[in-house]
């Protein structure tokens, strides 16, 4: 008997609206080192003069400590979720 283990992903995916493109980045885990990993990319390739906003669920690698460490650091990023806003404003 042969048994095969399922394996699953985590899909981090960012919409630039207006141009209709997706960046997008499947990771083995879905801890706040992978989402720190994906804003960095999400920082690193969208122009500069641009601000992204960020929608998240409630899921709780997205309010870890060294997120909203990394949010403050990059002031251009900002959320529509009021979690979000209200922990970064607290560190």
């Amino acid at each position: 008997m042969t048994t095969s283990a399922m394996a699953s992903t985590t899909l981090f995916a960012a919409l630039d609206v207006l141009e209709g493109k997706v960046i997008g980045q499947c990771m083995k885990r879905h801890r706040h080192q992978e989402f720190i990993r994906f804003l960095n990319v999400i920082e690193a390739r969208v122009p500069k003069k641009k601000t992204i906003h960020i929608i998240v669920d409630n899921y709780a690698t997205h309010k870890h400590p060294d997120v909203m460490q990394w949010l403050e650091k990059h002031p251009r990023l900002s959320s529509t979720s009021p979690d979000i806003r209200l922990l970064a404003q607290r560190h």
